[in-house]
């Protein structure tokens, strides 16, 4: 397998990870679509499965054939070539959940893991690769320092995402979760999904955050065309308090976003909870 190279800048605290075999990476948005790996019938395109869930499968497994670290996973989340999270059955999305929490958990297990980065990338502009639904794991053997901070204030007694639900915009509560936007967003119409009570991994049981999902994500299709988004799981085995972050791509980093870290929102959270709300009530039947 190649090796990657971590690079860490002290001066400006962050890491870049030096992988230069993901450059080969076929991109479905080249308008130079093949048959895709993802499929049924196409298993053999990919490296050998890890798992899978159902029979014939209904989510499937294996190692990034492209990996950016040691650890990086593929998870399809459904079969079905073309769909998107937001489509899915709550049941589906369910299965889907739990794979994502398995695989999680698993890689924690390793001695080298010490942070695991789960993510979903839907569409070009959000950095898939890939039209057919999938989601990617990677472990790092080092805490980034974003969430090394946030651990440090669990360990203070401190609950900054308590804190951050509390002053953000509650858009929809349901079965012990709630949705809102953050008062500090970076991206116009971002949402978070948490659970009310202090947790640091998903729940054995995925079905109540399936359905919540499903509506956050069918919300912000319907109100927002159908954007380009990232989904982000941030869970720890820890002190922690696990969250979904939904960044859709509604803006972009210009110049003064990269020179500063400040984000330039167009569209007050409170505004963007609040239209939320009325796309998810309308989805409603």
């Amino acid at each position: 397998m190649p090796v990657s190279r971590f690079c860490w800048d002290n001066l400006r605290c962050f890491c870049s990870i030096l992988a230069e075999e993901r450059g080969a990476r076929p991109l479905d948005f080249s308008g130079e679509e093949g048959p895709c790996p993802f499929c049924p019938g196409n298993e053999a395109m990919t490296p050998p499965e890890i798992t899978r869930i159902g029979e014939p499968w209904r989510v499937r497994v294996f190692p990034n054939k492209y990996p950016a670290t040691d650890r990086h996973e593929v998870i399809v989340d459904s079969p079905v070539h073309g769909i998107s999270l937001s489509e899915l059955s709550a049941e589906d999305l369910a299965l889907a959940i739990g794979a994502w929490r398995g695989r999680v958990a698993e890689a924690y297990s390793l001695d080298w893991v010490r942070y695991v980065s789960l993510f979903h990338n839907h569409g070009m502009t959000a950095g898939a690769s890939r039209k057919h639904i999938h989601t990617q794991l990677i472990g790092l053997p080092f805490v980034p320092p974003a969430i090394e901070r946030e651990t440090n204030l669990y360990a203070g007694e401190n609950y900054p995402v308590e804190e951050t639900a509390g002053s953000g915009h509650v858009f929809h509560d349901e079965n012990g979760l709630i949705a809102f936007c953050p008062a500090v967003s970076r991206f116009p119409y971002e949402a978070w999904i948490m659970p009310a009570e202090h947790q640091g991994l998903l729940p054995e049981d995925t079905l109540p955050l399936a359905r919540v999902l499903k509506k956050v994500l069918s919300g912000m299709k319907a109100l927002l065309s159908d954007p380009d988004y990232n989904l982000i799981v941030k869970s720890v085995p820890a002190n922690w308090h696990w969250r979904v972050e939904i960044i859709p791509r509604t803006g972009f980093l210009a110049g003064f976003e990269l020179d500063t870290g400040c984000h330039i929102l167009s569209v007050a959270p409170e505004r963007a909870a609040r239209e939320l709300r009325g796309a998810i009530e309308r989805q409603s039947p």
